[in-house]
């Protein structure tokens, strides 16, 4: 009884040791107060009710019916750009410079002819630059806003609801290739400006504001952004503030009940690695084993089953669940990011569950393409594959090349970095992922205290965006380079599924919130970075 109760004794004193300071850890566990570069209330746009008053009533006053939306300015000229069939610059230039002659001269005449903006000739043969100068120009570096109007083809139009390129509404959506990437981005950037002349609050800017109109993203941005980096950085221009696309609004999110505004702060690198092996030939009659192909196949299916660790511990997805996981509900998820250091394995974990979360954790690999053989009766001599990498900031190229050495083990197998060709037939080098922006800094706070004036319902965090954008390139202009246009992508209403696919569309009250948004930012950005 005695050794019993001193077992006992000892087993309450190893879980007090072990779970005492998990569990004040947790109960200590607060939302971020890394955020006291500025008083949310010195804000120039800091309440719901300062936002710009049209659009306010598009957002308040309930559902906006169809037909009234139809007949709306900010409606009919999003559908009217969505009518263009911008997809590829090379084959159909008229198009793209048709298009970027109705902005100019009919849809934003206004900020163009009173000489608000005006476009920088020769910058980019497949992108535009535009500069719109402060009136009272007190501030020396400017700030940067940039988007794309180029879009991916349709590959199965009678699979859509509505005509493509058509910018039809239907029970609150307008629909269109470009609703969501990234036509609207575009218009939400002029719109948001255009808001501020008409309402004379143009007047109050302080710092030249650049908007960069990109005609090349989907494949690259090698003749659009790329250009007007290099313009930019030739000539000298400093910004203080860089936003692009990258981070949207999300419904559903692990542990969480409220939507989360993700604000990207870095970008992901892409890296392909060219796998090949050689081994003998002959008739099918008479195979040898093993052969290049059931060679590259293990090597592959080892690939699959092993891939690139995450790490946790230093990524974005730390901040991620850093600032979200303090709203939850969840106790047993503030637990674990609470006390990431010792149970991060455990949260990995959990994360890896869901391709999005696992997706901005860790370096993805992907298997992409496939080639041996020529003949169905001959046994190839030679097998390849095309494995696609997404770098998260924390591994180099290095790394991966030593990853896939260590996982295939096999001597026979050779690794080569393939750059392929892009378009124009330049290669494509690999590319790092981008450098990390600040979260505990200014910029970022003005942009957290901007969105949750627009978008209360949410809570706002940092993201790292998984794909690739035109970002690779303007964040060489500036330390503060973000990734946030406030598309509400929910999963609820299947939207992931919807971009570069089938019935792309957006919701007229959310079209207007990004508006709202764009303003509040510009404004905030303006007096107080």
């Amino acid at each position: 009884i005695m050794s019993l109760r001193f077992l006992l004794a000892a087993l309450l004193i190893i879980l007090t040791a072990t779970l005492g300071p998990l569990i004040y850890n947790t109960i200590h566990f607060l939302p971020s107060s890394e955020h006291v570069h500025i008083s949310p209330d010195s804000l120039k746009v800091a309440r719901r009710e300062q936002l710009p008053q049209e659009l306010l009533k598009l957002t308040q006053g309930g559902p906006l019916a169809d037909n009234d939306a139809a007949n709306h300015p900010i409606y009919q000229r999003l559908a009217h750009i969505i009518h263009y069939q911008s997809i590829q610059y090379s084959k159909t230039p008229h198009i793209f410079e048709s298009m970027w002659e109705w902005i100019k001269t009919e849809a934003f005449s206004q900020l163009f002819a009173k000489g608000v903006c005006e476009e920088i000739d020769n910058v980019a043969s497949r992108g535009k630059l535009v500069k719109c100068a402060a009136k009272n120009p007190s501030k020396a570096s400017a700030i940067l806003y940039t988007s794309h109007l180029d879009v991916v083809p349709i590959s199965n139009p009678e699979r859509w609801s509505f005509e493509p390129f058509g910018g039809e509404i239907h029970d609150g959506y307008l629909y269109g290739r470009g609703t969501l990437d990234d036509k609207a981005g575009v218009m939400v950037i002029l719109e948001a400006l255009n808001t501020l002349l008409i309402e004379e609050n143009w007047k109050n800017v302080n710092r030249d504001i650049y908007i960069s109109v990109g005609f090349d993203e989907e494949i690259g941005g090698e003749h659009g952004a790329k250009e007007v980096t290099q313009y930019l950085l030739k000539n000298k221009i400093a910004f203080d503030f860089v936003l692009d696309e990258g981070g949207y609004i999300v419904d559903t999110f692990p542990g969480m009940d409220k939507k989360v505004s993700l604000i990207s702060v870095a970008e992901k690198g892409d890296l392909t690695l060219k796998l090949t092996v050689n081994a003998d030939s002959g008739h099918s009659s008479l195979p040898k084993y093993p052969s290049a192909v059931g060679i590259l196949s293990d090597a592959l299916s080892r690939l699959e089953k092993h891939r690139v660790p995450a790490d946790f511990k230093r990524g974005v997805m730390l901040k991620l669940m850093q600032t979200v996981a303090p709203h939850s509900n969840n106790f047993l998820l503030r637990m674990i990011v609470a006390n990431a250091g010792v149970l991060g394995r455990l949260l990995e974990w959990q994360l890896s569950k869901k391709p999005q979360t696992d997706a901005a954790m860790r370096t993805t690999t992907a298997i992409t393409m496939l080639n041996a053989g020529i003949k169905v009766n001959v046994i190839p001599s030679t097998a390849s594959a095309l494995v696609n990498f997404r770098l998260v900031p924390e591994n180099s190229i290095e790394d991966i090349i030593e990853h896939v050495r260590r996982v295939t083990n096999d001597p026979r197998i050779e690794i080569e970095i393939y750059t392929g060709s892009s378009e124009s037939g330049e290669e494509k080098p690999a590319q790092l992922a981008s450098p990390v922006s600040c979260t505990d800094c200014k910029p970022f706070d003005i942009m957290r205290a901007s969105a949750e004036v627009v978008f209360p319902d949410t809570i706002i965090a940092p993201y790292l965006f998984i794909a690739a954008s035109d970002s690779k390139h303007y964040r060489l202009l500036s330390a503060n380079a973000y990734g946030f246009i406030p598309y509400r992508i929910y999963e609820s209403r299947k939207d992931f599924g919807r971009v570069h696919s089938v019935d792309e569309r957006i919701s007229l009250e959310n079209y207007a919130e990004m508006i709202q948004f764009m303003c509040t930012l510009t404004q905030n950005l303006d007096d107080h970075l």
